[in-house]
């Protein structure tokens, strides 16, 4: 369980998060798959309501592409398994 909380569920966290983005699933602010950084402001709006209307606290205060050690806005994380 330790190895999912802090390894690999982070890296699928944060690639379904970015993938999402990508998809304009929080905003219309999406070109050409390109993700911005609005995408990411309103993926947070989001899950702070949740947060809200579900009394729960985090500790996660903005989703910025640094957060989630991506460089770039044409990257997204992956998380690969072999099988």
């Amino acid at each position: 369980m330790h190895c999912f909380n802090l390894g690999i569920g982070g890296d699928l966290a944060s690639s379904g998060l970015l993938a999402a983005c990508r998809m304009g699933l929080f905003c219309d602010d999406v070109t050409d798959g390109k993700l911005r950084q609005s995408s990411l402001d309103a993926a947070y709006d989001k899950f702070d309501t949740w947060c809200s209307l579900n009394q729960k606290t985090s500790s996660v205060k903005s989703f910025e592409l640094k957060k989630f050690h991506v460089k770039t806005m044409l990257v997204l994380a992956s998380a690969h398994f072999l099988g």
